[in-house]
């Protein structure tokens, strides 16, 4: 449900004592996790996929690129110019060597087992589902 309240805010955190509100976003969808790679968040948004945001200017940060899933994004990973991602089903591989313009170079299906938690070790990616077990699948 959308409330028209931001849903990314960016806190300076300096004084941990008094942490302060620099900036904040609405994105759409429902964000679920997020993760930062220099200046860019990449947010996982439910049924709006992944959205990347620009936090260059923490208080005005803005939505540059997104890449859309055939299922709802839950989980996203970042490690220099790749994302890894889960939706719902599906295990997936983006560049996002340019941010505003991420695309899919690889990705492995699970059929219709529901993906509930990814973890990257190395050159592996550790993922839960509602098959109970956790898995490990090379990078």
């Amino acid at each position: 449900m959308r409330t028209g309240l931001p849903n990314l805010l960016i806190l300076d955190i300096s004084v941990p004592d008094s942490p302060n509100l620099l900036g904040s976003i609405e994105l759409p969808g429902n964000p679920l996790r997020f993760d930062v790679q220099g200046d860019m968040a990449f947010v996982a948004c439910g049924d709006s996929g992944i959205q990347v945001v620009d936090m260059s200017s923490p208080s005005a940060p803005m939505i540059i690129g997104r890449f859309m899933t055939a299922k709802p994004a839950r989980y996203v990973i970042v490690r220099d110019s790749l994302c890894y991602l889960l939706d719902d089903w599906r295990f997936s591989v983006l560049n996002v060597a340019t941010p505003a313009n991420p695309f899919e170079i690889g990705f492995l299906s699970f059929g219709t087992i529901r993906c509930d938690g990814l973890a990257l070790k190395d050159t592996l990616a550790y993922v839960i589902g509602d098959w109970e077990n956790l898995n490990f699948y090379g990078l």
